[in-house]
């Protein structure tokens, strides 16, 4: 069952706009339409093929092809090239290249062509485009699935499957935005199905998402560097990235020209340098990014990205990196800035060595972003204590804990241990609000 996308066009300029798929033909003579791993590529260019009676081709096919007249178009109609990202290129000719010389000898017909947003070069590409066509082509981002969107996507893919449970145990996780990716909900269904439910914890859960997000799906990219790596690769990577993007301050990455990166976003090749341990680019490669515009990148979720981020960290500190230089970056006169409380909380998770001391800069911080499922009985005590003199200290007539916060009972505890898990252990619930 298809499900019609939403799209924007020239997004993260002033001409931004959203458009209908319907339209795209009438854009202009050249499209590009652009989206994470799994976002739908595929799909939408075999529907645009039956909406405009068009003609289709995966990029590979294309590019291999002696005789691409075979691919000649009626005057007005579009060719459809999909998944450039699948064609492979090298130093001696780059694969646009070759498939713009093929268009050359169809007469350089209209065309609209998908492709990975990471792998889609725009400055060295519309310059291209634009000596062959005389026109710079459109980008159209495919945006994820909306919440009937993705309803409507799990009723139709398996009808065992609670679509609003799944979709309301992702949400109390604050996972949401994972479901807009069409191959990743599909994942998280299946782990649904399989294990009968999602992971009960918060640290399971995430551990299984970042699996999900750096596997690659797509034969055709069976022998790139992210199919290749181990999981454990990818995730330390994509740990030390997010680990600089967060302590950095910026949003995201940007691929194109370094000196033209837009405010807020650090060039690739200055990430590159920093990432000393190397596979950055494959890394930006998996689902662990979506696009915010053309030649941008964001991570895919922030929750993802501190998770990811803390556990390199502690990893560093177990290693090589003092914990007097960590925290002079993430906490700021004995306090935790709100943009790094989520970081700060799982480091204190991952890292025993560094627990107590995130307790005490922040406990209410490491109670509501991290995961104290499984805090010893002397973790709990001291985040108890914590809690306690944070809620003696604030003046104020607010609930403390505040409502959201609701125990989560484990047997087998003692009463002593009870009581102190009962306010330590908790699990927001749906609609908590955001970040304080």
């Amino acid at each position: 069952m298809y499900i019609p996308r939403t799209l924007i066009a020239a997004k993260g300029t002033r001409d931004e706009s959203v458009v209908e798929e319907g339209d795209i033909a009438s854009m202009g003579r050249v499209v590009v339409l652009l989206g994470e791993p799994g976002i739908g590529k595929t799909e939408l260019t075999k529907q645009l093929e039956c909406t405009f009676g068009a003609k289709r081709v995966a990029a590979g096919t294309f590019y291999r092809t002696a005789d691409p007249s075979i691919y000649q178009v009626e005057a007005g109609a579009p060719l459809i090239i999909d998944g450039l990202d699948e064609v492979p290129t090298s130093n001696a000719e780059p694969s646009i290249d070759r498939i713009l010389t093929s268009l050359g000898k169809l007469k350089n017909p209209k065309v609209i062509l998908s492709c990975r947003a990471a792998d889609w070069t725009g400055a060295i590409n519309r310059q291209k485009f634009s000596q062959d066509y005389g026109v710079m082509p459109v980008p159209v981002h495919i945006q994820p699935f909306n919440h009937e969107q993705a309803t409507e996507f799990l009723l139709g893919y398996d009808t065992r499957i609670a679509a609003d449970q799944l979709l309301s145990a992702i949400r109390t996780q604050g996972l949401d935005d994972l479901v807009g990716n069409p191959l990743t909900l599909r994942l998280l269904a299946e782990v649904w199905l399989k294990d009968g439910g999602l992971p009960a914890t918060k640290t399971e859960l995430l551990r299984r998402a970042t699996e999900l997000l750096t596997d690659e799906e797509n034969p055709a990219h069976d022998l790139s560097r992210q199919a290749q790596a181990s999981t454990e690769r990818l995730m330390e990577v994509g740990g030390s990235i997010f680990a600089h993007l967060l302590l950095a301050g910026v949003v995201g990455i940007a691929t194109g020209n370094r000196r033209k990166a837009p405010e807020g976003f650090v060039p690739l090749a200055e990430l590159n340098d920093a990432c000393a341990d190397g596979d950055v680019e494959a890394v930006i490669k998996t689902r662990l990014f979506r696009p915010e515009a053309e030649d941008q990148l964001v991570p895919i979720h922030r929750v993802i990205a501190e998770y990811l981020a803390a556990r390199w960290l502690s990893q560093q500190l177990d290693s090589k990196l003092s914990e007097r230089r960590v925290f002079r970056l993430i906490e700021v006169n004995g306090g935790v800035p709100s943009a790094l409380r989520g970081l700060h909380a799982w480091l204190g998770h991952f890292s025993p060595k560094v627990r107590e001391r995130c307790i005490d800069a922040d406990p209410y911080g490491f109670l509501r972003y991290g995961d104290t499922t499984h805090l010893s009985a002397q973790s709990a005590r001291h985040l108890l204590k914590a809690l306690t003199k944070l809620a003696d200290d604030v003046t104020c007539h607010c609930e403390f804990p505040p409502g959201w916060i609701r125990v989560r009972p484990i047997k087998g505890r003692t009463n002593e241990e009870a009581e102190i898990y009962g306010r330590a252990d908790y699990c927001s619930a749906e609609g908590a609000g955001g970040r304080g």
